[in-house]
């Protein structure tokens, strides 16, 4: 089964309602593999959904996703680069993937002012996600973000990180000494407002 059509019927069966149906499907495309993933990016697109709508996105799509492994990921490591119209669908899946190997990336995509806000948004929550220690320094910078969005989004991932190593502890007794000086640097308000 290499050939686009059984891809693109197994990417349907997805949403089949029989359980055994679906996991049969996340099975073999995991079995298909590198060739699988074009087709499954371009479901994923479709599926992906705003905060508010998460509920509704297809987990065993996400889950054949994860069944194809390393070609997936490194699919959805490219696909957080600016112009790119997936960098959100890619920063929440990417997340599944518990990979510490993501984390650099996806600073990346959360500093970088040409990906879109939603896509800087999901970069830094699936930062929280990840837990990972390099991401504090960057997170306390994005508090003083031009955009209110995501300064709220990088303080509630510092808060998911909370007593990940020591820097934390230290980051957290000079957090109030560091937000002072952002906001004489940059003469803006450092905000805590969520977009949810």
């Amino acid at each position: 089964m290499s050939d686009q059509q059984p891809i693109e019927q197994l990417i349907k069966a997805l949403w089949d309602e029989n359980e055994t149906v679906r996991a049969q499907a996340i099975e073999a495309l995991g079995e298909i593999g590198e060739s699988a993933v074009p087709a499954l990016l371009s479901a994923l697109r479709d599926d992906d959904r705003n905060y508010e709508l998460q509920d509704f996105e297809n987990p065993d799509l996400r889950k054949a996703i994860l069944r194809v492994g390393e070609p997936a990921f490194q699919a959805l490591l490219a696909a957080l680069q600016p112009g790119s119209d997936m960098v959100r669908a890619a920063a929440k899946t990417l997340g599944l993937f518990d990979d510490p190997r993501a984390v650099e990336p996806l600073i990346a995509a959360m500093l970088n002012e040409h990906v879109d806000l939603n896509g800087r948004c999901y970069a830094i929550d699936t930062l929280a996600k990840l837990k990972d220690p390099r991401a504090i320094e960057p997170l306390v910078g994005a508090l003083s973000d031009d955009d209110a969005y995501i300064q709220s989004h990088a303080a509630r991932a510092l808060n998911a990180l909370e007593d990940q190593d020591e820097s934390w502890r230290f980051l957290m007794e000079d957090l109030p000494r560091v937000l002072d000086v952002l906001r004489k640097k940059s003469g803006k308000t450092v905000k805590t407002q969520s977009r949810d």
